[in-house]
């Protein structure tokens, strides 16, 4: 709470949109005190118990249910990975849960058993282009439009979304991830509608530990206050940004590179000694520095998120490539 109260604020209320954590997290501390009980409390008896949905709970401590799936990452091989806190975080991705207790949430939802009409149609109002409605995203997909939100912790990935013009609903839940979940929602709805998709290949092309030594070095942007260093694991080449931790990146050749989960694509002109980096339809120009490269340490991956609060100039400056946190399927123009 202190934290966001010393935050200052991206605009005034109704001149924009735009995704925000805290305010969630404020959401849930007012739904406390308004009933007087626990937030958990809250959601079990409001939706969890009155749509019967056996296995989805709120608030729980990681790892503390026998059933739960664990959280791993690719660095480079799949290693378990300690996820957020998640009583701290209420209102905020705590919710643990299956596919098949999200697609029962989501057609009540939209049926109108947990909520009256009227705030449904509040919940599906979206502004000019702007992909947020209250609580929930637009979801397109060649001609069709639905609706939903996904996201993800450290360690665990998510989406739901639900097309009304013939009653589909699709869930998926991920626990260890090193292809781009959006790619994937994409295939498996371009399979349900009948649409073409390419089958990826998985062939990673040889790349020599000596292939990457030109390229190791830490890297600055003059776009965004953002340095990102390059290291390397025996023939896997790592990446580690400012202030995050460290994930491997899968080589196309020897000077293009991708990390699919998370739609990253790093290529690197040797001669002039620049890496180009691609997300979130943004490109940002890096040039390697004097910096050396000692050694690299794993320790998980950290997401860029965006929060309301302009907490640094960081976030800030690139809101627009934290935005990729959030991504849709949009295989092809409406």
């Amino acid at each position: 709470m202190d934290t966001i109260s010393k935050g200052k604020v991206h605009f005034v209320p109704g001149a924009d949109q735009r995704y925000c954590n805290s305010g969630y997290w404020l959401l849930g501390n007012i739904i406390e005190k308004i009933m007087g009980k626990p937030y958990s409390n809250v959601v079990s008896d409001r939706i969890f118990k009155k749509i019967g949905l056996l296995h989805t709970y709120s608030s729980l401590p990681n790892n503390s249910n026998q059933l739960e799936a664990r959280a791993y990452k690719p660095l480079p091989s799949w290693t378990s990975v300690k996820d957020i806190y998640f009583p701290n975080v209420i209102g905020v991705g705590d919710i643990l849960s299956t596919p098949n207790d999200m697609v029962t949430f989501i057609n009540a939802l939209t049926a109108g058993k947990l909520i009256s009409a009227e705030s449904l149609s509040q919940m599906k109002t979206f502004t000019d282009k702007s992909p947020f409605g209250m609580g929930l995203i637009k979801v397109p997909f060649y001609s069709k439009m639905g609706i939903g939100h996904n996201g993800d912790t450290y360690g665990t990935y998510s989406a739901l979304f639900k097309f009304a013009d013939n009653d589909l609903s699709f869930a998926s839940c991920v626990n260890g991830l090193n292809y781009a979940l959006n790619d994937i929602n994409i295939a498996i709805l371009s399979i349900c509608y009948n649409q073409p998709f390419q089958i990826p290949s998985f062939k990673a092309p040889l790349v020599k530990t000596e292939d990457l030594d030109p390229l190791l070095g830490v890297y600055a942007s003059k776009q965004i206050p953002l340095k990102i260093t390059f290291s390397k694991d025996g023939s896997t080449l790592i990446s580690q940004a400012t202030g995050q931790s460290a994930f491997p990146l899968e080589a196309i050749t020897k000077d293009k590179f991708k990390a699919n989960a998370f739609g990253i694509a790093v290529e690197f002109n040797r001669k002039k000694e620049e890496m180009t980096l691609k997300q979130g339809g943004m490109t940002f120009l890096f040039v390697k520095g004097k910096e050396q490269v000692v050694s690299h340490l794993f320790t998980g991956l950290g997401i860029i998120t965006l929060n309301c609060s302009e907490s640094t100039s960081f976030m800030k400056d690139i809101s627009g490539y934290a935005a990729i946190a959030l991504p849709m399927p949009v295989p092809s123009p409406l």
